[in-house]
């Protein structure tokens, strides 16, 4: 079995290049610059069984078990780990460290030579009101159908209500794709870093669901039944999507403006173990 990429990875390396976790505990998380949601997965929807097993409360959780198993073994946390603390880890043969957390999923639908006209509109109108880097980047033969976040108990071992209707005979003939994705926010010093680093789950979960309803609300998937036509999410914020699939670029460059109505005294801490 593989091991999946973790955010830990550089710094469990003792490589220098890495900006550490502990090195990040004084940054200040700046909601005005951004929110960045990072999809890197990509299957068919037939594949799908074991996409909800890695949900965000359980990847926060996992980052603290981690942790606390490293703190245990070096008797401390450190900034920067010397060759002898990677030794020392090394033959303590801990767990591998928690990969990321993927806690969004998109569903689309693609056919050849057939292009969205409601997203082309969103996209001109986005333009018109806040300038080109507003624009939404999208595939023109690809469509956004559904918006999600992952919950406890696979929605989808159990039968996805959206994957249902996607059986509907009007979606004959059609590809149909689950994409995943990770969310990243930034510090006023301009350094990116994994949402289940920040210190206050409830908070994280919050500024989770906030992304996911306002991309629902933006972006209008034809097969999300809430937040279509109110936002349900309590603030919202700059959201960029940069797509790292090696067979697509849906959704890239996508970048949804808001200013920000985030309130001033929401000031996200990162983690210190």
């Amino acid at each position: 079995m593989i091991n999946e990429p973790s955010p830990l990875d550089q710094w469990l390396k003792g490589q220098d290049e890495y900006v550490s976790f502990v090195e990040l505990a004084d940054e200040v998380i700046d909601l005005t610059k951004g929110v960045l949601v990072v999809i890197e997965k990509r299957r068919p929807v037939h594949e799908t069984l074991d996409i909800g097993k890695s949900v965000f409360p359980t990847a926060w959780s996992c980052v603290r078990q981690y942790l606390d198993q490293v703190e245990k073994t070096l008797g401390s946390i450190k900034t920067k780990l010397e060759p002898s603390d990677v030794k020392k880890l090394a033959d303590a043969k801990l767990d591998v460290p928690p990969p990321w957390s993927f806690p969004l999923y998109y569903m689309s639908i693609r056919k050849e030579g057939v292009n969205d006209p409601g997203v082309e509109e969103l996209s001109k109108k986005l333009v018109a009101a806040h300038g080109e880097f507003a624009k939404i980047i999208l595939n023109p033969d690809e469509k956004l159908v559904y918006v999600g976040q992952k919950a406890k108990g696979s929605r989808f071992r159990g039968g996805h209500a959206a994957i249902t209707k996607l059986t509907h005979p009007k979606y004959d003939g059609w590809e149909k794709w689950v994409y995943e994705a990770r969310v990243t926010v930034q510090t006023k010093n301009g350094k990116r870093l994994p949402l289940e680093w920040l210190q206050d789950r409830a908070e994280a979960k919050l500024l989770l669901r906030c992304v996911e309803h306002q991309m629902i609300y933006q972006f209008k998937p034809e097969l999300n039944d809430q937040g279509v036509k109110t936002i349900l999410g309590k603030w919202q914020a700059n959201v960029g999507i940069a797509n790292y699939c090696e067979d697509s670029s849906f959704l890239h460059g996508s970048f949804l403006f808001w200013g920000t109505n985030v309130p001033e005294d929401f000031i996200p801490k990162i983690d210190v173990i």
